[in-house]
């Protein structure tokens, strides 16, 4: 079994991987979304697994239902019991009113 918290990954790998730009992340780091361990020789932002599966769940609140930080702030603390492994996209919701598919993220644990 790995260690989800431990510090692999680098901005740029974990930039690479979510689909959003360095200066992106470091956005959210200054808004509270997430505090990335340091390297303590270098101080360069080092992203564990659980980081990185935060940021997928901030960048799908972000980028697909459009939700303001401060919405984002309230949907992690929300969901601060499970972990960010564990939600889904819910891709078989109704449809809305407009007839665009609705999406939405559910905790399957």
């Amino acid at each position: 079994m790995r260690d989800l918290t431990r510090p692999l990954f680098t901005i740029g790998i974990v930039s690479g991987l979510i689909g959003v730009s360095p200066a992106t992340l470091r956005a959210w780091e200054a808004r509270g979304l997430l505090s990335p361990q340091r390297d303590r020789r270098t101080g360069r932002r080092l992203y564990s697994w659980r980081d990185v599966e935060r940021l997928q769940y901030i960048n799908f609140l972000v980028s697909k239902r459009r939700v303001p930080i401060g919405g984002v702030k309230s949907a992690l603390r929300r969901s601060a019991g499970a972990s960010t492994g564990e939600w889904v996209i819910d891709r078989r919701r109704p449809r809305s009113r407009r007839g665009a598919p609705s999406y939405e993220v559910v905790h399957t644990g």
